[in-house]
């Protein structure tokens, strides 16, 4: 096997609670299991949220308009990163092609509103701005912002059009590194609006109606 691609996500940055640490385990043992005797490469990709995914809150919405039922949002200041399957499985692809081992792979994406994503959803399936959302408070350790890469992840990191590479410490010449890089977190990166979320869930099949009368 020449490489080995473990997928993380935006929890194990900054983790606060027991999952969010195991995520951050895992991404430090395989990037620390790369050994120069060894053939296999070990490389991670840190994702955010991807669209429609078991762990998304897209298919919870639809069952919760199938039934008539208000829209479950945590917090009304909740944000969260998110990509589509394409763009998930293509960083896969982009980190199996360019990876040599000891780093991992962030794709850059843009954010939303959880609430702005719940009216968009209401809208394209149930036709109504005004449906009922219900905010049912933050559960223990869940943030309201996510990191994709810290900040002192950036101290080894390079960036492209749309990619971070963060680096095990050493694995990378000091000259290549950019020293200026800003923490990549939800609150300075580009926040989806309902316009642009409608595209993008129509785009992706979760609505059956012209997403042109989607937009709000």
């Amino acid at each position: 096997m020449e490489r080995l691609i473990n997928i993380s996500t935006d929890k194990a940055v900054k983790p606060v609670n027991v999952m969010d640490m195991t995520k951050a385990l895992q991404e430090k043992i395989m990037l620390a299991s790369n050994d120069d005797r060894w053939d296999t490469k070990f490389v991670c990709v840190r994702y955010g949220n991807v669209l429609g995914s078991r762990g998304s809150v897209i298919p919870l919405f639809r069952e919760k308009l199938e039934r008539n039922e208000p829209l479950p949002v945590t917090d009304l200041r909740m944000t969260r990163f998110l990509l589509t399957l394409p763009q998930a499985i293509g960083l896969v692809f982009y980190a199996t092609v360019e990876g040599k081992g000891k780093e991992l792979f962030v794709r850059k994406m843009p954010g939303c509103f959880i609430k702005d994503l719940a009216q968009v959803i209401a809208k394209g399936i149930a036709g109504r701005e005004d449906y009922p959302i219900v905010q049912i408070g933050i559960r223990p350790g869940e943030k309201i912002n996510e990191t994709l890469v810290s900040e002192e992840e950036t101290r080894c990191a390079i960036e492209s059009h749309e990619y971070f590479i963060i680096y095990s410490h050493g694995a990378i010449d000091e000259p290549k590194l950019i020293s200026n890089l800003e923490e990549y977190r939800l609150d300075n990166t580009q926040m989806l609006d309902k316009v642009s979320l409608a595209k993008l869930l129509g785009e992706e099949g979760w609505f059956d109606k012209d997403v042109s009368r989607l937009l709000i």
